[in-house]
């Protein structure tokens, strides 16, 4: 079966219909919630802020609106949807279109790639297996980075690769300057200052050294670098915020312990690792081998740092958190899948590299039928659209300068807030704010006795996971949309001005 171009196609094209289905079902994601909001405040006022304040809040309670800069973090993203929203306009479809356009063009530079790299025939299988790749597809739908940044890592890679033989060709390695600029990019892209990019200049200046050494490879120093990369990296995180150790310790170890069993485990092990033929591991290291591995690691650790961070904001344990979408955080591993499938291909003499051994076939078939029925179920139960719903409904009938309360949780409470801006003020102009009071708070007191911060105060959101109810001073605003029937939304009601 594996054999039958015909059944890599036919793979191929289920996946990226799949990708298709999920811009036109899913809802767009909180982080592209915010992304859009960042993008078109800049275009309404040339700044790009957020105006209802940080997404990590001073308190664990409540927020205060106020502008929280960008400082130009996420510019390459930022400028891939202002050029979209320019062109097609501000609207949740324009995202979706975007998207599924990101996620073609991400695949055609897999397959390109690979087929120039190594052969036809593991480009078509890499980019078939990569279509259907859960978290791909999930970023599809979302609106997520992972797309335009699989399309970065695989041009870097491609051009360390290149550099390197330019090197071994005693030539000028010229390329590795275009992988540096990726990989400063990619920083970009997930908001963090491309200097860090740093670090992959200080292992190209020092790798002629090591080749020189012929290290060689095996399951011992593989783990060796995968641990201590991933431990340096958590820590280098961590040491950014201010918190006590003590306090979070363990918290600190169960991160760790949970993004090497998702991450390490589940996205890169056995989400290629069961599949590979067996290799001898006692082979002169490489630097396409070394990077790969050293990105794993880094990785992992900083899928446990961003929980730390959160859980250590929110003032609460790793497992009071993790249990939010925060669980879908390990996905960050998935952008290694062609860096580490090139990895093996550079290592195998055999011809064809993504074609297991005859004793792990039927794990491969698992695992693509996984994928399939994981994407499947995705998109069944991907549910309503909550607060973007919400935001068009109200953008008919809110006025300028209106302020908006919304109760709900603390976790993710901020994201859930600015994914209705998109759809409730598309331009970015209409001088709206809004509140974000934790439900078991005592809002009420503050709404009731007219609040400073809540005078301006004329609807009330309530997250479906809230019940508590509100006085007769406030008619219940009828939502007409698709959406969970537990989301309510009020209207002061009452005769007189409510402050």
């Amino acid at each position: 079966m594996f054999a039958s171009r015909k059944f890599w196609f036919g793979l191929l094209l289920v996946g990226f219909s799949l990708h298709v289905l999920a811009a036109v079902m899913m809802p767009v994601g909180l982080d592209g919630h915010l992304h859009a909001t960042m993008v078109t405040d800049g275009m309404d006022d040339g700044d790009a802020d957020l105006e209802w304040g940080p997404i990590r809040t001073a308190e664990t309670d409540q927020s205060t609106p106020s502008d929280v800069p960008t400082d130009g973090r996420w510019w390459p993203w930022h400028l891939w949807i202002e050029a979209w929203f320019t062109i097609f306009g501000t609207s949740i479809t324009t995202l979706h279109f975007m998207s599924v356009t990101t996620s073609f063009l991400s695949l055609l530079t897999v397959y390109l790639t690979t087929k120039s790299l190594w052969n036809e025939e593991d480009a078509l299988r890499l980019t078939a297996l990569t279509a259907v790749y859960s978290p791909m597809f999930r970023a599809a739908g979302r609106v997520y980075q992972e797309g335009a940044i699989l399309l970065l890592v695989t041009l870097a890679f491609a051009a360390l690769i290149l550099g390197e033989k330019q090197r071994k060709s005693e030539k000028l390695p010229l390329w590795w300057i275009g992988s540096i600029g990726l990989c400063a990019i990619t920083l970009a892209m997930k908001g963090m200052p491309e200097y860090y990019a740093i670090g992959l200049f200080i292992v190209l200046l020092i790798w002629p050294q090591i080749d020189k050494k012929e290290f060689k490879l095996d399951l011992k120093k593989i783990g060796l670098i995968l641990i201590s990369f991933s431990i340096l990296t958590l820590i280098f995180r961590l040491y950014q915020i201010n918190f006590s150790i003590n306090d979070y310790f363990i918290d600190i170890v169960q991160s760790w312990v949970i993004a090497w069993i998702t991450g390490g485990f589940i996205f890169i092990y056995a989400g290629m690792g069961l599949f590979i033929r067996k290799y001898d591991y006692n082979n002169k290291i490489t630097l396409l081998q070394l990077s790969s591995i050293i990105c794993s690691g880094v990785i992992i650790g900083w899928i446990a740092a961003m929980w730390m961070v959160e859980a250590i904001s929110l003032d609460i344990s790793f497992f009071e958190l993790w249990p939010e979408s925060f669980r879908h955080n390990p996905r960050y591993a998935s952008l290694l899948i062609i860096p580490l499938w090139w990895f093996w291909m550079e290592r195998d003499e055999m011809g064809i590299s993504i074609q297991p051994e005859k004793s792990r076939e039927f794990l491969l078939i698992g695992a693509i039928l996984i994928m399939l029925v994981l994407n499947s179920y995705h998109l069944a139960t991907t549910g309503t659209r909550g607060m973007e719903v919400i935001g068009e409904e109200l953008s008919n009938q809110i006025e300028k300068d209106d302020h908006i309360l919304f109760v709900a949780p603390a976790p993710l409470a901020m994201h859930r807030l600015y994914s209705m801006q998109l759809t409730l003020d598309p331009n970015s102009d209409s001088d709206i704010l809004a509140h974000w009071r934790v439900d078991s708070g005592d809002w009420i007191t503050e709404i009731d006795g007219c609040n400073e911060s809540l005078q301006g105060v004329e609807w009330i959101i309530f997250d479906f996971r809230v019940d508590t109810e509100i006085n007769e001073n406030w008619d219940d605003f009828e939502i007409q949309g698709d959406i969970d029937e537990r989301w309510r939304v009020y209207h002061w009601a009452g005769a007189e001005s409510r402050c």
